[in-house]
Parts: structure tokens; sequence; C-alpha cells
């Protein structure tokens, strides 16, 4: 998952809500719809300039049936707060599904080609999408002369050969708590980092137990410490849809024809009151 990707869209969304549907969307973004604009920005302006040799690019778009009559307001917010490129079209055609998976595909550096495997519902006034692209560069880089091949245990699944990257012995920043240990492995432009951990019984239970501190503690945690590290080589990636767990965390009325309330977003064909059908996403990870 991108959650990062997940919340500007959802923000972005709650642009347009007001009413109870505004408030749930408050209370599971953990800000008003004003701090929430204003962190968008600032985010995007943060990942414009994040030196070294990384390469970052966020982008937002709203993509806007022939039947929809949007608010003004909601449109100027969503291109001054999340620079949303605005596009006008018919929703429900194959044109506008390739028109946007392209959009997708070349915003996120040919890593996600397709994010519609359907045309849009006839009834479909409007798409909001972000796209989310990242490269970095280790701080210390792996040497590709001592990769080795070994086997890797996935959570339930039998062991696979794959190949490991190796540091050989240096310093690193280490952390070991009550039930996993790990590495926190800058990139080179000096702010992010990438944070493996090996949890020291099955993934599952240690997941159960994640929540939106964890990392935090792991980070503050970690010590330069001499190690020998080797984590394997993967790349991952997830499709799906999120409507069922965003209403599980409390964001209901949005997806409720008779109780959303996003007139601050426009209406529908004939002033069809709008509502949230579909929530998907797409993320791909390669470590190498």
């Amino acid at each position: 998952l991108s959650p990062l990707s997940i919340a500007l869209a959802l923000s972005m969304t709650a642009e347009g809500a007001d009413g109870d549907t505004r408030l749930e969307f408050e209370a599971l973004l953990g800000a008003d719809t004003e701090a929430l604009s204003a962190n968008a920005a600032s985010l995007l302006a943060d990942y414009e300039h994040l030196g070294g040799s990384t390469v970052s690019s966020i982008a937002n778009s709203l993509w806007l049936d022939d039947s929809l009559t949007a608010r003004e307001l909601f449109l100027s917010r969503c291109t001054a707060f999340y620079g949303a490129g605005v596009y006008q079209t018919d929703l429900a055609t194959e044109g506008a599904r390739r028109a946007v998976n392209g959009w997708v595909e070349e915003n996120t550096g040919g890593m996600i080609p397709e994010i519609l495997t359907e045309v849009p519902a006839e009834d479909t006034a409007l798409l909001l999408a972000n796209a989310l692209y990242l490269k970095n560069t280790w701080e210390q880089k792996f040497d590709p002369l001592v990769t080795r091949e070994d086997n890797f245990h996935p959570a339930g699944g039998s062991a696979v050969v794959t190949e490991f990257l190796s540091n050989g012995l240096r310093d690193e920043g280490y952390f070991r708590t009550a039930d996993a240990a790990g590495a926190v492995l800058p990139y080179d432009d000096g702010r992010l980092a990438f944070v493996a951990v090996l949890p020291d019984g099955e993934l599952d239970a240690w997941l159960e137990n994640l929540d939106g501190n964890t990392f935090s503690e792991l980070i503050a945690a970690a010590e330069s410490t001499r190690l020998l590290l080797r984590m394997p080589k993967f790349e991952a990636e997830w499709g799906g849809e999120l409507a069922d767990a965003l209403a599980a965390l409390g964001l209901d009325a949005a997806f409720d024809p008779t109780r959303a309330d996003f007139s601050r977003m426009g209406t529908g064909a004939e002033g069809m009151p709008l509502y949230v059908d579909s929530v998907l996403h797409r993320a791909k990870l390669a470590v190498n």
C-alpha cells in the first residue's frame, strides 16, 4: 500500500464533502479539511525538493464527466492545494479508460500501467486520481559482487530461492525491540530511508499490533551498530478495492447514495446527488 497516495486522494475528495460525510473524512484522516489541504500543499512541495539522486513525482487529477455540474470552489481548491489537472470527457467510454490509465502509467514511471480494468459505469460523474512515483538510491550502495542466492521464507509459504543483498560488515542504524529486529537504511537524499523489519515470530501476529506509531518508534530506537545485513532483492505489488476497509475505519456515509453529502463538490445528471462508488488502489515496490 501507499498510504501517502491514498491519503492525498481521500483528502482531495473531502474537499467536496459536507455535513456528516465531511466529519467522517476528517475523523479518518485526523484533521479538518483546511489542515488537510495545507498539509497536502506542504507535502507536494517537500517531495519536489528531496535532493540527492531521488526522483520524485506526485500528481493529482480530476476527470469530469459531461453530466457533472461541478462547484467552482471545489475545483479551485483542488487545483490550488493539490496541483490537480482538470480533464473533461465522457467517462463511460473506452477512450476515457485508456486516457486515465495512460495518465497513471506516465505519472508512475511505467510501474502502474493500468488502474481501470473496465470502462466506468454509465452514471459515473467524476474520477479523482493520485499517482506517486519515487526512485531512490541507497546512501551506502550494496556491492553486486557479494549478492548471493539463498532460501527466503515468505509468510505462509514454502521457501523460495532468491538473491540476497549484503553490505559486508559496516555501520547501520540497527534496532532491537521486544518482538522484532531491523535496520534503517538511508537514501542519499538525506531525508528518506527504507526500514527493514524482521519479526521474531509470525509476521501476521506482528502486523496485528502495527499502528501509526510503530515505525516512528523503530526509527527513534535505531543506533549506529556494526552490522552484517543480508536482505532479499524483491518486487511486490497489490491492487484492489479499499471501500470495505475504509468503511470499517469509519468512512461510511460517503458510500451510501441516500446519506452521502458531496454538495460542495457538485451534482450529477439531472441534479442527482453524488456518492463514492469505488476506491481503487494499486502499489508496486521494487528493492535492489
